[in-house]
């Protein structure tokens, strides 16, 4: 029988989650709230609001005289280290003299100053949303010039073509239309996953222009993107951003090979090939007689 989560629990600000939650990245809320865990939690703690935390615990947990294990935040030492200099920065944890060979004493912040967590949040939302106009821009002359290598994603299923340099409109090979299709689907989801797996909790800053990538990139493309990032070392969506959008400006090279599992659709891959080929011609056949 699974044991009871209540009543082990422990009382944490209000405005942890009132005020500080939407203006944190996740790794900040991760060890502040790790912070409040081992500091509140423990009653010879509460009226000073302060405990010994090694960086070691952040990352990794500890375990207790009896063998009781207490996780920790599960993100890496470095970001850790980025997330407890914010904190501190924003008055929500304070050091309390130099680090011990137990770890650094932590005081939770009395007077955070979410005015100045405001403010950052603003200012990143301003610069995704610059970001996300210039690049925008960017991919429509490309496709209006007739050279954009990202394929086109049509609304409508049976209209999904892929274009050439040279402007026209090609039928894209059965395995490739099914893997498009399925991505078509999934992409939106996936790359919520994605973030998640590289970076940690989603923060409302970036959900915007993760949504503006889902409907401008293949899931292969986002894929392979997350994992060059993590390959690379980096620690933010911003430096995904920028792969993404150099791959979309200078190219990518080949392109990965289409995903062997087959995709969630009702018909035959061969009806849905002859689908495809059927609006392509009719739409073929209007343009044609306009001209």
């Amino acid at each position: 029988m699974a044991a009871k989560i209540i009543p082990n629990s422990f009382q944490s600000p209000n405005a942890y989650v009132d005020t500080a939650m939407e203006l944190l990245t996740g790794e900040e809320y991760k060890c502040l709230s790790f912070a409040a865990r081992h500091i509140l939690g423990w009653q010879d703690k509460i009226n000073s609001r302060e405990g010994v935390i090694s960086l070691s615990m952040f990352e990794h947990g500890y375990a207790d005289s009896s063998g009781t294990h207490y996780g920790g935040t599960g993100i890496t030492r470095a970001a850790i280290q980025t997330a407890l200099e914010q904190l501190v920065t924003f008055k929500l944890l304070l050091k309390l003299g130099d680090p011990t060979p137990d770890g650094q004493r932590w005081q939770l912040g009395d007077t955070p100053d979410f005015d100045a967590l405001k403010a950052r949040r603003d200012r990143q939302v301003e610069a995704g949303r610059q970001h996300t106009a210039k690049a925008t821009a960017a991919r429509l002359a490309k496709r209006e010039a007739g050279t954009s290598d990202v394929p086109v994603r049509a609304t409508n299923q049976e209209q999904y073509v892929g274009r050439t340099d040279a402007g026209s409109s090609d039928v894209l090979n059965q395995n490739h239309v099914q893997n498009h299709l399925q991505s078509h689907e999934i992409t939106r989801a996936r790359i919520f996953d994605l973030y998640e797996q590289t970076f940690g909790m989603i923060t409302p800053t970036y959900v915007d222009d993760l949504k503006d990538a889902a409907n401008e990139f293949p899931v292969d493309w986002l894929e392979d993107a997350f994992k060059l990032t993590k390959d690379k070392g980096g620690r933010s969506w911003p430096y995904t951003r920028k792969i993404l959008d150099g791959w979309q400006k200078n190219g990518r090279g080949p392109a990965p090979a289409p995903k062997s599992e087959p995709p969630a659709a009702s018909a035959p891959p061969s009806e849905l090939h002859q689908k495809l080929a059927a609006a392509l011609t009719a739409k073929k056949g209007v343009s044609d007689g306009s001209q």
